[in-house]
C-alpha cells in the first residue's frame, strides 16, 4: 500500500495479494513499482516537492523483471526457493545508483555497496557468494605450477607501478628465491623470511597482487554480523620512545589563513559567474537511461545511451537556489545574488539556468578553483591544549594500550618478527602491497630504533578545505645526541589527483616541527623510504 508517515514526508511502496483486496487495487500497485519507473526514480514530485521513497515492501517482484539503481538496503522476509534465487535478488541492489537528474554515478563517485539482511537460515549465504565469484575470477590458481595466466597476471598488475617489468624478471626473482624449479613448478619447501613454506605460498607472499587481483576484497561481500573485531596491541615500551614527539603532536592546530583570501574568494566567484567557456550555466531536462548488454567476441558489456524525457526544461525556486548555494560555498548572499543577476542578463533574462545542475556546477567549479588558489595560503597555529586520537590519550597523556586491526589496513599479511616494529603481532596490516607492505617487511639498520604504520586518525592533521589527515609511516633514527624522525606518506607512483593536495597539507603542517627534528616527505616505493633513512643518517636530508 502507499504509506504516508505522520513524521517524515516520505513515500513508501507496498504491494502483494492483499486479503480482502480486488483484483483492480492489487494491479495498480503492482504497476506503481512495475512499470511506473518516472516516479520509482524521481526525486521530486510534478510540484517540485521532495518524494523520497523510504521502502519498497514486495512479495515477488524482485526476482524478475524489475531493476532500480538507487537501492541500497535489501531485507529478506523468508527463505528464498533456490541459490539463483538469490543471486538474482542480490543483483537488484548491486547496480551504480544515478543522480537527481537521471545520470549513473561512475565507479570513482560511489562504491556499489548493498546491505542484504538475511534470516538465520541463511547465515552462510555471503560466504558462498564470494566463493561463486571468486570461482569466476580470470584464471585459476594452480598451486602445482606456475602457469602462463598467473605470470601474464602478475606481470601486468605489476606494470601498474613499474611499467619496465616483465616476464623475465618475475621468472628471474622467483629463481632467485628457490620458489620454481627449471619447469615452473613449486618447490614443496622454501625459506622465506626465515619461514619455511611452500612455493606456491612463496609466491603469494612476494606477488601479493596474485590473490588480489582472482579474489574478492574482504570487505566488498561479507557478512554484517561477523565484523572484524581484532585488535593490535601496542608495544608500549617502543611507542615509549616517541612520547616527547607525541605530546607536540597532540597539541591542537589552528589553520590561521592569509588575510588575502577573502579577496581571493571574491575574484575567482566572480571568474566562475562570467562562465566564459559556457560549461557552468546549463538547461536540464529529465533524461532517459537506457542500457542494454551487447556482446561481441564471447565478451559482454552494458551499453548506455541517454535521451531527454520531455521538451520542460526542470528549475527551482530562487530563493532556494541561492541559499543552497551561499551554503555550498561559504560566500555572502548579497555578493551572490549580484553576480546572479548579472549572469542572467547576460543570458538574456533566462530564468531556465536556475537549477539543480547549474547549482552543482557553480558550487563545485568555485571550490575547486578557490581550494586550488589558497592551497599554500595559510599557516597552522598551535593552540593551548592537547586533544586524543586513535593513538593518544591526551586526558593521561600516554598511549592508548590497543587499536582495532581495521584503522592500520584492510589486508594483512605475516608479521615481522622486527622488535623495533610499533606493533605486537597478530599480522600485519596494510592498505597496499606496494609500497606498503614492502615497506613493513624490509629489514633496517641498528640506527632505526623504532618504526610503523600509523593509525588513521593517529594525529589528525586540519585540512583547509575541511577534514583531517594522518601520514602512514614513522621511523625514530637515532642520530649523535638527538634523534631525529621521518613521517612519511606512501603512494602509488600513478598518483590521484589529491595526493598532491595531502603532501602540501601534510608538508606545510611538519614544517614547524622540522626543528625538533621531525622531517616529512612522500614516497612511492620502500626503495625510495630506504634512501631518505640513508640521507638522514649521513645528514644529508634538508
Amino acid at each position: 500500500r502507499s504509506l504516508q508517515s505522520e513524521h517524515q514526508d516520505v513515500y513508501a511502496g507496498y504491494f502483494s495479494e492483499d486479503r480482502g483486496s480486488s483484483d483492480a487495487d492489487i494491479q495498480a500497485e503492482v504497476e506503481d513499482i512495475l512499470s511506473n519507473k518516472e516516479k520509482l526514480l524521481s526525486f521530486k514530485n510534478k510540484d517540485g516537492n521532495w518524494l523520497t521513497r523510504r521502502f519498497l515492501f514486495s512479495k515477488w517482484t524482485l526476482r524478475e523483471g524489475w531493476d532500480n539503481p538507487n537501492v541500497f538496503t535489501i531485507a529478506k522476509l523468508r527463505t528464498s526457493g533456490s541459490e539463483i534465487s538469490k543471486i538474482q535478488e542480490v543483483g537488484r541492489g548491486l547496480r551504480l545508483p544515478v543522480d537527481e537528474t537521471g545520470h549513473r554515478l561512475n565507479q570513482d563517485e560511489w562504491q556499489s555497496r548493498l546491505s542484504f539482511l538475511i534470516g538465520y537460515d541463511e547465515r552462510d549465504f555471503a560466504q558462498k557468494l564470494v566463493g561463486e565469484i571468486n570461482d569466476d575470477s580470470p584464471i585459476k590458481l594452480n598451486q602445482e605450477e606456475l602457469t602462463d595466466d598467473m605470470i601474464k597476471l602478475i606481470v601486468k598488475a605489476k606494470q601498474k607501478t613499474d611499467p619496465k617489468f616483465d616476464d623475465d624478471q618475475l621468472l628471474d626473482d622467483l629463481d632467485a628465491h628457490n620458489v620454481i624449479t627449471r619447469s615452473n613448478k613449486f618447490k614443496e619447501n622454501v625459506e622465506l623470511d626465515g619461514q619455511m613454506m611452500t612455493g606456491y605460498d612463496a609466491l603469494c607472499h612476494l606477488y601479493p597482487e596474485l590473490v588480489q587481483e582472482t579474489k574478492v576484497a574482504k570487505d566488498k561481500v561479507r557478512d554484517k554480523n561477523s565484523k572484524d573485531s581484532t585488535n593490535v596491541k601496542l608495544r608500549k615500551q617502543n611507542w615509549q620512545q616517541l612520547k616527547n614527539l607525541w605530546l607536540q603532536l597532540a597539541k591542537r592546530q589552528m589553520i590561521k589563513f592569509d588575510p588575502s583570501v577573502n579577496q581571493d574568494a571574491e575574484t575567482v566567484a566572480r571568474n566562475v559567474f562570467n562562465d566564459s567557456d559556457n560549461k557552468i550555466f546549463v538547461l536540464q531536462r529529465p533524461q532517459v537511461v537506457h542500457q542494454e548488454v551487447v556482446t561481441d567476441e564471447n565478451v559482454a558489456s552494458v551499453r548506455e545511451t541517454q535521451s531527454d524525457y520531455s521538451t520542460e526544461f526542470l528549475t527551482m525556486n530562487y530563493g532556494k537556489f541561492l541559499k543552497l548555494l551561499a551554503k555550498g560555498t561559504d560566500l555572502p548572499v548579497n555578493l551572490l545574488n549580484n553576480l546572479m543577476i548579472k549572469a542572467i542578463k547576460r543570458l538574456k533574462n533566462n530564468t531556465n539556468y536556475i537549477n539543480e545542475k547549474t547549482l552543482g556546477n557553480l558550487i563545485r567549479t568555485f571550490n575547486n578553483q578557490f581550494n586550488e588558489r589558497i592551497k599554500t595560503s595559510y599557516s597552522y597555529e598551535p593552540l593551548n591544549f592537547s586533544s586524543s586520537t586513535s593513538i593518544y590519550n591526551a586526558k593521561k597523556q600516554e598511549f592508548v594500550d590497543s587499536i582495532p586491526a581495521s584503522v592500520l589496513g584492510v589486508y594483512q599479511s605475516d608479521s615481522t618478527s622486527d622488535e623495533k616494529y610499533l606493533y605486537d603481532r597478530p599480522p600485519l596490516r596494510y592498505d597496499s602491497a606496494d609500497p606498503e607492505l614492502k615497506i613493513l617487511q624490509r629489514s633496517y639498520g641498528p640506527k632505526i630504533s623504532v618504526f610503523g604504520k600509523l593509525p588513521k586518525k593517529a594525529i589528525r592533521i586540519p585540512r583547509f578545505d575541511n577534514g583531517t589527515t594522518t601520514p602512514d609511516f614513522i621511523f625514530k633514527i637515532e642520530h649523535g645526541n638527538k634523534p631525529i624522525y621521518l613521517v612519511i606518506e606512501t603512494k602509488a607512483e600513478n598518483m590521484r589527483l589529491g595526493d598532491e593536495e595531502i603532501r602540501i597539507i601534510q608538508q606545510k603542517y611538519f614544517d614547524h616541527l622540522q626543528e625538533s627534528g621531525v622531517y616529512y616527505r612522500m614516497a612511492t616505493s620502500e626503495q625510495e623510504v630506504h634512501d631518505l633513512i640513508n640521507k638522514l643518517e649521513n645528514g644529508e636530508l634538508n
